[in-house]
C-alpha cells in the first residue's frame, strides 16, 4: 500500500497502528486482544484467554463474498484491474422502455446495500431506472486518523450509520495539512510519515475508488445502458465528481448527469464544478433540510460565482444521516430532475 515507505518504516507504522488500536480501546473501555494472525501466516499467541477478530486499523475492506451470499440474484462481479474484484448489486428496471441506468456510490464505510444507497435501488428501478449500487471502502487508518486533528473526530469521521456533517469538508482538509509532518500534528502514526506517503497514500486511495467505478460504468455500458447516472452519497459525491466531469456515462449527445445526496464535498470539488462546461454536466444537489443552511448557501454561490449554470440545489425533508426511510422521497426528487433535464418539454 505505502509503495514509497521504506521496510523499516514499514515495520515502525504496524507497530503504532497495533499501539494506537490498543490505546483506543482502552479508552472506549474495552479489553484489549491480540490479533488473529500475524503478517507471516504463523499462529499467534493470544495475549489473553480469547483473541479478538477485529482488526478496526489496518484492515479498511468489505466481505465482498459475504455480501455476494446474501444477494446472490443482484450480484454483479465486478473487475477493477490491478484493485482487483468488487460486488455491485444491480436491480433491473421495472418499467420498459428503461430510461437508462443510475450508479449509486454509497457514503465512506458503507457497503453496497447499506442505509440510503441500498434502499434506492428498488424505487429507481420502479421508475424505469437500472440501479446499481457499489459500497465505498474506508481509506488506510492514517488519513482517516488525519481528520482527528483538532478536536474534529467528531465531525470529520463518519460510521457506516452515521456519516459525518456536510459542513465539515473544509475543517477537515485543513486538519489534514496540519497532521503532516512538521505542521504540529500530534498523531503519532502521522508524525512518521512524510507529506509524500501521505499525499500517495490518498492518491492510490483514489485511484482504487475510481477504478471500482469505471468498472461499474463499463459494465452497464455492456448490457446496453447508454446512459449511466452517477449518484453519491455523501463523501460517496466527492468520489463521483472526478468520473463526472470526464463524462464517464453521458449519453450520446446528452450532458453527464451528477446527483449529490447530503454531499460531503471540499472546496476543490466546487472549484472543479463551477468551471465546467454546463453544456456537457448537469448535477443535482440534494440537502437535508434539517440542517444549518448557510453552509449549503456558500457552496451554491461557489459554483454559482464560477458561471456554471446546470446547478439544482434542493432542501429535502430527509434526516441528516439519510437512511433507508428516506429513500422513496430522495428517488422521487432524482427520478423527477432527471425527467426534467432529459424531457424539458413533457409535462
Amino acid at each position: 500500500m505505502l509503495r514509497s515507505i521504506s521496510r523499516a518504516r514499514w515495520i515502525s507504522l504496524v507497530l503504532l497502528w497495533a499501539a494506537a488500536g490498543l490505546a483506543l480501546a482502552q479508552d472506549s473501555g474495552g479489553s484489549t486482544k491480540a490479533t488473529d494472525t500475524p503478517a507471516d501466516g504463523t499462529a499467534a499467541k493470544a495475549a489473553e484467554p480469547q483473541p479478538s477478530k477485529e482488526r478496526p486499523f489496518i484492515s479498511t475492506g468489505q466481505d465482498y463474498q459475504a455480501l455476494a451470499d446474501m444477494r446472490p440474484e443482484k450480484t454483479v462481479w465486478l473487475d477493477a484491474g490491478a484493485n482487483g474484484r468488487v460486488v455491485g448489486l444491480l436491480e433491473q428496471e421495472q418499467q420498459t422502455p428503461a430510461m437508462g441506468a443510475i450508479l449509486i456510490l454509497a457514503d465512506e464505510g458503507q457497503s453496497a446495500d447499506a442505509a440510503l444507497a441500498g434502499a434506492l435501488r428498488d424505487p429507481l428501478a420502479q421508475d424505469g431506472w437500472a440501479t446499481m449500487t457499489l459500497g465505498l471502502v474506508a481509506p488506510p487508518y492514517p488519513l482517516v486518523q488525519a481528520r482527528h486533528e483538532n478536536g474534529l473526530a467528531s465531525q470529520a469521521v463518519p460510521s457506516p450509520d452515521k456519516p459525518a456533517d456536510s459542513g465539515a469538508a473544509d475543517a477537515q482538509d485543513k486538519a489534514e495539512d496540519k497532521a503532516k509532518p512538521g505542521a504540529g500534528g500530534s498523531g503519532s502514526i502521522i508524525d512518521v510519515l512524510s507529506s509524500t506517503d501521505l499525499d500517495q497514500m490518498r492518491k492510490d486511495y483514489q485511484e482504487k475508488v475510481s477504478a471500482q467505478i469505471n468498472a461499474a460504468v463499463s459494465h452497464l455500458r455492456s448490457m446496453g445502458y447508454e446512459r449511466v447516472v452517477l449518484l453519491g452519497v455523501g463523501r460517496g459525491a466527492r468520489e463521483m465528481v472526478g468520473q463526472a466531469l470526464r463524462g464517464a456515462g453521458a449519453g450520446s449527445g446528452e450532458p453527464q448527469m451528477l446527483a449529490w445526496v447530503t454531499p460531503m464535498l471540499q472546496s476543490s470539488d466546487l472549484d472543479s464544478v463551477a468551471k465546467a462546461d454546463a453544456g456537457q454536466l448537469r448535477v443535482l444537489d440534494l440537502r437535508s433540510s434539517l440542517v444549518n443552511t448557510e453552509p449549503m448557501h456558500d457552496q451554491k454561490a461557489v459554483i454559482h460565482r464560477g458561471g456554471f449554470q446546470g446547478y439544482q440545489q434542493q432542501r429535502v425533508s430527509i434526516d441528516r444521516h439519510p437512511g433507508r426511510d428516506d429513500a422513496g422521497l430522495v428517488a422521487g426528487r432524482v427520478s423527477s430532475w432527471l425527467k426534467q433535464t432529459l424531457e424539458p418539454d413533457a409535462e
